[in-house]
């Protein structure tokens, strides 16, 4: 397609872009009908009062009759950062038949959405045999760091325990420390 004045009147002579296409309907409701393809969108395709006074038909998925079939969607991919692929402002009627929008990420933190299709201020907006996937949302903002745990009491003077093999000692009943006779014969209690 070529975007140029007159376009979009027959097949021949297609628009290349959706957006241009919505904006020869001019004060008059249009119908439009869009080639089964894949369209990267670089802005939100806009349908309000200014662009569509009149409503819009967008025909989505089309072929020559040949080739023609009810399971063929046009594709729109959102523009990057989460905005939406199609905004619908005011403007009445306006159907879309036999699209499949695809959001995109969404772009910052602070947990910014991503939008698909927006519908706002009344507009009468009807979406035929299409699918809606959304984008994935900005990551939250990360979590305070936690305060310090609360301080210890302090120790009151317990008395240790005795260790049973030596006299005089204070600790608890764990083994005694062993050594071995000038006769390497065997171990004694090494209490000193």
């Amino acid at each position: 397609g070529n975007d140029a004045a007159g376009c979009g009147t027959k097949p021949a002579n297609a628009c290349k872009t959706l957006s241009y296409g919505v904006s020869r309907c001019g004060a008059n409701g249009c119908d439009l009908l869009v080639m089964f393809d894949e369209y990267q969108l670089t802005t939100t395709l806009t349908l309000n009062s200014s662009s569509a006074p009149k409503g819009a038909h967008l025909y989505g998925g089309c072929l020559p009759q040949a080739e023609a079939g009810p399971n063929y969607r046009s594709v729109l991919l959102a523009p990057p950062g989460g905005a939406p692929a199609v905004a619908v402002d005011k403007a009445t009627p306006v159907q879309m038949e036999n699209f499949k929008l695809l959001g995109s990420a969404a772009t910052g933190h602070q947990g910014a959405p991503a939008m698909t299709l927006t519908v706002t201020n009344g507009a009468a907006f009807t979406l035929v045999n299409s699918e809606l996937t959304g984008g994935s949302g900005a990551p939250g903002a990360g979590g305070g760091n936690a305060g310090p745990g609360a301080k210890g009491g302090s120790a009151n003077g317990q008395t240790a325990g005795t260790n049973g093999a030596c006299s005089a000692t204070q600790g608890g009943t764990g083994a005694a420390q062993m050594g071995v006779d000038n006769k390497y014969t065997e171990c004694d209690a090494v209490c000193g």
